[in-house]
């Protein structure tokens, strides 16, 4: 039986569903950003579990709301992905820069940070910058499903950023960098 985390990641608010009913690949191309991107949920995800194990030892609480970080970030990676897909474009890794030209996810996005303080406060501004990411995108979108889930997604990126920021104040009071 697994021990309740010191974090609560899940926010208890249900997504709401995106009903799209016709193509759109501007749209599909600017979730691409979010899904395949630089800064999107893979590059997320794949920063959280580095994370993860980095600090598995010698603090398994911030080893825990990594890993459970990870796992809403791929909650929102397949959802971006549905959401590409009913766009009409197929939910590859990458981004389309146009409607003819994408560029691939890359194992050199993720940044790699060297300290668990850096980590966080690394972590944090990428939390915030998806918020924001969402939030605009929610405001320019026509479809009001979807932009409802957009804001839903900002919420989480959001709550994210306070979790982080608590763990790095939960790091400082142990001595920690």
């Amino acid at each position: 039986m697994k021990k309740e985390s010191v974090y609560t990641v899940e926010l208890d608010e249900p997504y709401p569903k995106a009903t799209i009913r016709r193509k759109n690949m501007m749209l599909a191309s600017a979730l691409s950003q979010a899904y395949g991107g630089k800064t999107g949920e893979l590059t997320s995800i794949s920063e959280y579990l580095y994370q993860s194990i980095l600090c598995a030892e010698e603090y398994p609480a911030i080893s825990e709301l990594f890993e459970d970080l990870a796992k809403v970030e791929m909650r929102h990676f397949r959802i971006l992905g549905e959401m590409i897909c009913a766009l009409g474009a197929p939910p590859k890794v990458c981004v389309h820069k146009d409607f003819c030209r994408r560029i691939p996810w890359s194992g050199g996005y993720p940044f790699y940070r060297t300290t668990l303080g850096e980590a966080l406060a690394g972590s944090m501004r990428d939390e915030e910058h998806a918020a924001a990411f969402y939030r605009k995108l929610a405001g320019c979108v026509e479809n009001e499903s979807v932009s409802q889930l957009l804001l839903r997604l900002a919420k989480d990126e959001e709550h994210h950023e306070t979790l982080l920021g608590q763990a790095l104040e939960d790091l400082k009071r142990m001595g920690g960098q």
